[in-house]
């Protein structure tokens, strides 16, 4: 998906159906967080920093085509290591 997809998909949808997919990815992210916790992984960053840090993995990817296919990779990798090195050392 394009940034244009995404632009074109969100004005074609209605406001209630946005914000249902908005409360979705939040419960996932609670969820996940959780999950992680009965792990015994602790987590020291805020949940909805995460919530929108895990977003933004969304986003960057919707412009993987101005990214180029092998910096884009590598640019995820490095993201998602950094998100994950956030939510467990909270720094």
């Amino acid at each position: 998906m394009t940034l244009a997809d995404f632009d074109y998909l969100i004005r074609k949808l209605p406001p209630d159906r946005i914000q249902k997919h908005i409360t979705q990815d939040d419960d996932f992210v609670k969820e996940f967080l959780e999950r992680i916790k009965r792990e015994g992984i602790a987590v020291k960053a805020p949940p909805s920093v995460i919530a929108n840090l895990m977003k933004s993995l969304f986003f960057v990817s919707l412009h993987r085509d101005d990214l180029g296919s092998k910096d884009y990779v590598e640019t995820m990798k490095v993201l998602t290591d950094l998100i994950a090195r956030y939510i467990v050392e909270g720094v």
